[in-house]
């Protein structure tokens, strides 16, 4: 991601290999150029459609580990959202299409949350105000990579 080169496969292979204790129940990735992102999942919420990343319409895609608590009340506000699924790690996606920026003012729970949008050429990280999913990444001279949230 750092030096624009387009992101090898190999790559994404390794970071899903290193996160799949995280989440024995499914994976997925998302490769645009020279950005990629990973997910496994411990599938707890939404077991049928919840398979991340979540892309939506426009482009943004999320990649989430956490949970929303008052995901039903964002998705009662966001009526004409195009949800696709019943996980509460959708609702972020939707809410940034919508507010931009300032879509964590509006999150309630317990999250780690990467946004790429691709047409802005933005990724965004989020974490949740306490920290209880922790953010972390490294850069080099070719990757920035985020690593599984560890726990203390």
């Amino acid at each position: 991601m750092c030096d624009g080169r387009p992101l090898e496969p190999a790559v994404l292979d390794r970071l899903t290999a290193a996160l799949k204790h995280r989440g024995p129940d499914g994976s997925g990735r998302y490769k645009n150029g020279s950005t990629g992102l990973v997910n496994t999942r411990l599938a707890i919420i939404d077991l049928e459609t919840g398979d991340q990343p979540f892309e939506e319409t426009k482009g943004a895609v999320l990649v989430a580990n956490g949970e929303i608590y008052n995901d039903l009340e964002i998705r009662w506000r966001l009526a004409s959202a195009p949800y696709e699924s019943k996980s509460d790690c959708e609702s972020p996606l939707h809410l940034y299409r919508r507010e931009g920026l300032a879509f964590t003012d509006q999150l309630r729970g317990m999250y780690a949350i990467a946004i790429y949008d691709r047409d802005a050429s933005k990724l965004i990280l989020a974490r949740d105000p306490f920290g209880i999913k922790q953010l972390y990444y490294t850069a080099t001279a070719t990757h920035l990579l985020l690593p599984p949230s560890r726990r203390p």
